[in-house]
């Protein structure tokens, strides 16, 4: 992303509300993880870990790396989902845009709400030409099988 870059503000949710991925929402953003809805393997992770993900995830929004947001109540005390906004290491796309929702995000059927959203959002606020949506329009294990993007 260019230096000057500035993240568009997150689109409008109804009844949820948008906050970077930072160490201020630790409590909510382990929770969601606990209960990931479609988490297929035990959680590894820690509550220290997810602080230095958190820490991390903070930076990279800072310094304009990459862009991670929770979708949390309006209270903040519950994360329902999660959003991912980082440059692409696959040959011919420039971003990769992933999302994951927690039981409770998808029992609210939070998912066609938020998938419609975000892809209106990269489409139309962010700069880029063509993203991915890795788990979403093309397989997991396809996308990690793309070759590599060229390196400056």
């Amino acid at each position: 992303m260019p230096a000057d870059f500035m993240a568009p503000g997150p689109p409008l949710l109804p009844g949820y509300v948008w906050n970077v991925l930072e160490t201020e929402i630790l409590e909510p953003d382990y929770d969601a993880l606990v209960n990931r809805a479609d988490r297929t393997t035990p959680m590894t992770i820690t509550k220290a870990e997810d602080y230095g993900e958190l820490k991390r995830h903070e930076w990279e929004f800072q310094h304009h790396t990459a862009f991670a947001y929770g979708i949390l109540s309006p209270d903040k005390q519950t994360e329902l989902a999660c959003v991912y906004i980082n440059p692409s290491d696959k040959q011919g796309y420039d971003a990769s845009v992933r999302y994951w929702l927690t039981k409770a995000g998808a029992d609210a059927k939070l998912e066609p709400v938020l998938d419609k959203a975000v892809r209106e959002w990269i489409k139309t606020k962010w700069p880029f030409k063509s993203p991915a949506f890795p788990g979403r329009d093309i397989p997991t294990a396809q996308w990690n099988a793309l070759p590599a993007a060229a390196t400056d």
